[in-house]
């Protein structure tokens, strides 16, 4: 007599269980979402600031933290990594201007990202000028002297053709890449830069290997006075749905039409009186920043990079374990972005 765990469908009875459960509790999902969505909505219409942080109370209980369910250390130490990174309310120290300090300081709520997008492993992570001159000289000497490193790091004809035509000789490669960290040392630009990209022939950066990536992520960070909600799929379309998505193309771009932005602009500032939201030309802008990117930790986890954006701007921002807690000792800012 076979088992009954072969004759299932899906090849496991925990499967089946799992599958059975997930059909039963859509309906649940489904309903609490449409609930959730009418909430927001007759908030609105009411005028009501008590019905609209109630939204926000069912959406904060409805989707915790997910820390305990990290599938590797990785993940488990870049969930620590972003809660010590996670600062709406920057002081100053930490490299932001006065106005980005005080952009959430009036809203109770702060809408958190639900996704990572990579995280990397390095070797080292130096951010100290001494360390980045010792890792940078150290890197290019080696890819030009170690054939075995050259062949594994960048394809042997294309590296040497490519050498040949702009330097005629390996040696005047080295001259002209130490020349160039001086250069960037004297002007005060020497600063560390990640290989996430793998393009070939950039020998000043630093080696990483990619060991998650679009990942759920939703880090357990807590303030004494502000709740946190996590933007899921599920939510963000609810938002703006309620917000108003309209578009027309121009020139290949999506565009929000300028009418509905106006008819939108007292659902904004309804929404804002909990967590701060505000229009962009081509999305809403519902994340509470920083939002992190990627996070690079060493092969230790004692040193983390976060690459981060702080509305139009970002950069890294660089960590240190220190007495079993990451503390942020550098935010390098060095980007606008559209």
């Amino acid at each position: 007599m076979k088992k009954v765990v072969e004759t299932t469908p899906y090849g496991s009875l925990p499967t089946c269980l799992a599958f059975a459960l997930f059909l039963f509790l859509c309906p649940a999902l489904h309903s609490q979402n449409q609930e959730q969505k009418l909430l927001l909505k007759a908030a609105y219409s009411r005028n009501s600031e008590y019905d609209l942080y109630r939204f926000f109370d069912n959406w904060s209980k409805e989707v915790p933290s997910n820390e305990t369910e990290a599938p590797d250390k990785w993940v488990a130490e870049a969930h620590k990594v972003f809660v010590a990174f996670y600062q709406p309310l920057l002081c100053g120290e930490n490299g932001f201007q006065n106005k980005e300090r005080q952009l959430y300081k009036d809203n109770p709520y702060f809408i958190v990202q639900n996704t990572l997008r990579s995280i990397y492993v390095a070797d080292t992570i130096p951010y100290k000028t001494d360390e980045l001159i010792g890792y940078y000289t150290s890197h290019i000497d080696k890819i030009i002297s170690d054939e075995s490193y050259r062949r594994k790091y960048i394809k042997d004809e294309k590296y040497n053709s490519y050498v040949k035509k702009y330097y005629g000789s390996a040696d005047s490669l080295r001259t002209s890449e130490i020349l160039w960290i001086q250069r960037q040392l004297e002007r005060g630009y020497l600063l560390p830069e990640f290989d996430f990209e793998k393009q070939e022939y950039e020998m000043v950066k630093i080696l990483t290997i990619k060991v998650d990536s679009n990942i759920t992520f939703r880090p357990p960070v807590h303030f004494p006075d502000r709740k946190i909600v996590y933007l899921t799929d599920e939510y963000k379309k609810l938002l703006e749905d309620f917000l108003g998505v309209e578009y027309f193309e121009f020139l290949g771009n999506r565009i929000l039409r300028c009418e509905r932005l106006e008819q939108s602009e007292p659902k904004i500032q309804f929404v804002s009186n909990a967590a701060k939201v505000s229009s962009h030309t081509f999305y809403w802008e519902l994340i509470t920043y920083p939002y992190a990117y990627t996070i690079v930790l060493d092969r230790g986890m004692r040193r983390a990079v976060v690459d981060f954006r702080f509305d139009y701007w970002g950069g890294y921002v660089f960590l240190e374990k220190q007495n079993g807690e990451w503390k942020i000792v550098i935010v390098n800012k060095y980007r606008c972005i559209d």
